[in-house]
């Protein structure tokens, strides 16, 4: 490949990045929305295509985890291949969102500090030129809530997290080669 074809595959690839988080919560079904109990929170992962290109193939997937008396992963802490919810393609400026449900009584552990919980999101998606590597944005952030969490007017602080945040050749996960663009 020259360097002209080099430098058009990096600015023409598609670039999908976590642009923000959004939190809803849920509550028991059959009941009346305004009064029913909460039983869980979606944490949603707003992905974009920032890049000039479509993103195919697009796989997104999430995981949380809740780690008893600890502030942080452990060092043997492991990921494992999340399954993916989503396929298809996102056109330049688009996005979508990848959803977590984690249940109040996991999060009311967190708010009473004899826990933490870390959420781990993830997209991979292809950028259509023959041969190259799948692309991946991996992000992992624990949330802790700053208000009951059984309650609608929650809130949520999230720290970002040194493993599992990256793209491409940072990824703890490499994603397969892309043979089929």
């Amino acid at each position: 490949m020259d360097q002209n074809e080099a430098h058009a595959r990096i600015q023409l690839r598609p670039y999908v990045f976590l642009q923000r988080f959004n939190f809803y919560w849920l509550h028991e079904q059959g009941g009346n929305p305004e009064t029913a109990p909460l039983n869980a929170w979606r944490f949603q992962a707003v992905w974009k295509n920032t890049g000039q290109t479509p993103a195919l193939n697009v796989v997104s997937g999430g995981a949380f985890f809740v780690i008893q008396g600890a502030e942080e992963l452990p060092d043997e802490f492991e990921i494992f291949r999340i399954s993916g919810n989503r396929s298809g393609s996102i056109g330049p400026g688009q996005g979508f969102g990848t959803n977590v449900e984690i249940p109040v009584k996991s999060l009311e552990q967190a708010y009473r500090g004899e826990c933490s919980v870390h959420v781990l999101f993830f997209c991979e998606y292809d950028d259509g030129f023959p041969g190259t590597l799948r692309h991946r944005t991996e992000t992992h952030n624990s949330f802790i809530p700053i208000a009951p969490p059984d309650k609608r007017d929650a809130k949520f602080l999230d720290r970002i997290q040194p493993r599992f945040n990256g793209c491409d050749a940072e990824c703890e996960h490499q994603p397969e080669r892309n043979d089929n663009a």
